[in-house]
């Protein structure tokens, strides 16, 4: 049987595919396509109807974080550079192209010197400049500011507020540089996120002084931007609607359809609204669904950089032990979750970091006696996002800890703004999350449980952990640097303030005449042009 799966290539990367051929001989009444599912039989439709999984918390890039906020994003703000979808590779995008000193301390980025922001105003080094301050500013609070402390002069910065501090400066309007503090080869992966692109200062400031997570800007409609869209509007719990910008103009590129986002939590009412036509792409599929779409063209299998983990609060009394940690995460079966609930194919794990070249695993976990269990410890909460899937997860879980160790595990499942709520907070004993690599390197899933960092939502603090990602960001030997970060991963898993569950596969369903759907390992998105998506499958 055919299979119509389109595996991306992930670099640096050595993935270990779990068979999928298998589902396919789960007896179901498959639902085929046909050509009446597909609204491009006579040429690309004039918007492209996309589910999100959930509400999104803002289209500011440097404050929202989820998944889905990123597919929006890469729609309405272009960086430096992007990664190639397909090949993994970045490529130049708001620069034409760029130096790197010898040492990789210094790179200089050569804007394109037609670029425009949706007003008709010039895009300059400038714009690139105050997007760095502001997501660097203490006061914002971004997520993603602490993978930007690379950048020289930025700890002075966001202690002084001396914005002349920060090496990040404009040579002229269309000449930009940036100096780092210390050798970070995949500092380039980081300039091809949302977060990284120019920001339009007159805009941001229109409603305040652009530091504050509750100003309104990015939700009006038509606000100035330098992507390939525009917002249209933007009707919540409804939908988002972007227009192409007519400004934004690349050599070879044709018209764009209008795009539209529809948040649908629900997998299954996802999958009648596909059926129905009322969306062309899925954010995700029913797990009980999947060997009905096995064999299909409209299933897309693509291999993400990321894991299913869950986050302990060592806060909380009794989770501040690590043997408990470690009974608990002992006691659970990833197998039966996906094999049994999942179903996509993928690779269960005690590993928090995938499988890298030249990365050491961690050794194997160690038999422990098992230790006494305060009655406080006992009965203890998982909160989690709403999706039917996770819902699931969790009473395995909660079957599988019970049976095995005797706590008994709450559940708790919440809308996603206050899952983030919650999480941010601290206000849980375990929560349940996803970690999406920011860029192809190990660093990229264990600087976020140094001490001090923004994503530590476990609280857990580890000097020796801290030391050595210090020391491999100062290692200029590569041997050296991937064993340090193994040894620091061994800790993690050691000390447990997480346990992973498995690597993620994502899949969704898709119109053929869409493909290939050019989603990257960092969740940004090369939408369509009219010309590239007219050809029924």
């Amino acid at each position: 049987m055919t299979m119509f799966f389109q595996f991306r290539p992930i670099p640096s990367l050595q993935i270990i595919f779990i068979a999928l051929n298998g589902l396919a001989s789960i007896h179901a009444k498959p639902v085929r396509y046909t050509s009446e599912m597909d609204s491009c039989q006579t040429g690309c439709p004039t918007e492209i109807r996309i589910a999100l999984s959930v509400e999104l918390e803002s289209l500011d890039p440097q404050i929202s974080s989820s998944i889905d906020a990123i597919k929006v994003q890469s729609a309405l703000f272009e960086g430096l550079v992007v990664m190639d979808p397909f090949t993994g590779k970045v490529e130049a995008s708001g620069a034409s192209s760029w130096d790197t000193a010898p040492d990789g301390m210094e790179l200089i980025f050569h804007l394109c010197e037609d670029a425009l922001w949706s007003n008709g105003e010039p895009v300059t080094a400038q714009d690139y400049v105050y997007g760095f301050r502001r997501l660097l500013h203490p006061s914002l609070g971004s997520p993603y500011a602490d993978q930007y402390v690379v950048i020289e002069g930025s700890d002075r910065y966001r202690q002084s507020l001396d914005p002349d501090a920060l090496a990040v400066t404009a040579i002229d309007p269309h000449t930009l540089r940036i100096r780092l503090g210390k050798p970070t080869p995949h500092f380039i992966d980081l300039l091809a996120r949302p977060c990284a692109a120019p920001l339009h200062a007159a805009t941001v400031k229109g409603s305040g002084d652009g530091l504050s997570r509750n100003e309104t800007w990015s939700t009006h409609p038509g606000f100035v931007t330098n992507g390939p869209y525009s917002l249209a509007h933007w009707r919540v719990n409804e939908s988002i609607r972007l227009t192409p910008n007519p400004l934004h103009k690349r050599p070879g590129q044709a018209l764009r359809p209008f795009l539209v986002f529809r948040p649908i939590e629900s997998a299954h009412v996802q999958e009648r609204a596909f059926q129905s036509g009322a969306i062309h792409v899925t954010s995700k599929i029913p797990s009980e669904r999947i060997p009905v779409y096995m064999g299909q063209p409209t299933l897309e299998t693509q291999v993400e950089l990321a894991t299913f983990y869950l986050i302990l609060n060592t806060n909380r009394a009794g989770l501040d032990s690590q043997p408990l940690r470690q009974l608990m995460g002992n006691a659970i079966d990833r197998r039966t979750i996906t094999d049994h609930i999942r179903m996509r194919g993928e690779q269960p794990t005690r590993s928090f970091v995938p499988p890298f070249h030249g990365f050491p695993s961690p050794p194997p976990p160690s038999d422990i006696e098992n230790p006494s269990i305060p009655d406080s410890t006992r009965r203890l909460t998982l909160i989690f996002s709403s999706s039917e899937t996770n819902q699931a997860i969790a009473e395995a879980l909660q079957a599988q800890v019970l049976e095995n160790t005797g706590i008994h595990i709450n559940l708790q499942r919440v809308e996603w703004k206050s899952y983030l709520d919650r999480r941010n907070r601290k206000d849980f004993d375990i929560c349940m999350a996803t970690w999406i690599a920011d860029y192809p390197d190990p660093l990229a899933f264990l600087e976020m449980w140094t001490s001090d960092a923004a994503n530590n939502f476990a609280g857990w603090k580890n000097p020796a952990f801290d030391q050595l990602i210090l020391s491999s960001a100062n290692c200029s030997d590569p041997e050296s640097r991937m064993q340090m970060l193994g040894d620091a991963h061994t800790l993690l898993i050691r000390e447990q303030p997480v346990i992973p569950l498995f690597h993620l596969n994502r899949m969704f369903l898709i119109l053929p005449s869409l493909r290939p759907w050019g989603q990257s390992l960092l969740n940004t998105i090369r939408y369509p042009t009219l010309s590239q998506a007219t050809t029924v499958f």
